[in-house]
């Protein structure tokens, strides 16, 4: 997850590493090798540790690792918003639907691709917030009627706040637009059987 790579492979290293350490027991015996060592050896590993020590404690922290991405993401106008949704996959890894979401927010605000808007009121309905998905669902559909995708996740939101008369509606006017897509005849059915109507019902 995110810039942490280097964990993978810390346990096969110590496997690796063996072989190269009874090498270098073996060569330590040769006198020309051990003067050779003494020289260079110490600044070498200075060296390595000034690097590997700040980059190890950058990447093996999840917030620093998600912060630094983002500071990427901040400085780089091209394809932001693909960047922040690999973000939002890792959020969705961690199971923290309230960060995917917010972090879908700012791939849209980048990017103005629906398909960001429409995953953030997804998480959101992951996450709980029924209302505030619905809201900007509704709002969106306004202006971009004949979006199945917007219009079906608004349908689950709708389900999830128990308003089976909005699923009717929201399902015929699906059905009037796209007759193809199954979703709206299943939620249809569904509404009409938890209001007790008959399948033949129209609104």
């Amino acid at each position: 997850g995110m810039a942490r790579a280097w964990d993978l492979f810390s346990v096969p290293a110590f496997g690796a590493a063996l072989p190269l350490l009874v090498g270098a027991r073996r060569a330590l015996d040769n006198a020309d090798v051990r003067a050779c060592l003494t020289r260079y050896l110490a600044p070498a590993v200075a060296t390595g540790l000034a690097i590997v020590i700040p980059w190890v404690g950058i990447n093996a922290d999840e917030t620093r690792s998600v912060n630094r991405y983002e500071t990427i993401l901040d400085l780089a106008s091209t394809d932001a918003g693909y960047g922040y949704e690999i973000l939002a996959m890792h959020f969705e890894d961690r199971g923290d639907f309230a960060a995917k979401a917010v972090t879908y927010d700012k791939a849209y605000a980048v990017s103005n691709n629906p398909r960001h808007l429409i995953s953030a009121c997804s998480a959101r309905l992951r996450s709980g917030e029924i209302a505030r998905a619905t809201s900007t669902l509704k709002t969106y559909l306004v202006s971009n009627p004949s979006y199945d995708l917007a219009r079906e996740v608004y349908i689950e939101a709708l389900v999830r706040a128990d308003s089976m008369p909005d699923v009717i509606r929201v399902c015929l006017e699906g059905i009037e637009i796209s007759p193809e897509r199954p979703y709206y005849h299943y939620y249809l059915g569904v509404a009409y059987r938890e209001e007790g109507l008959p399948d033949t019902a129209t609104a």
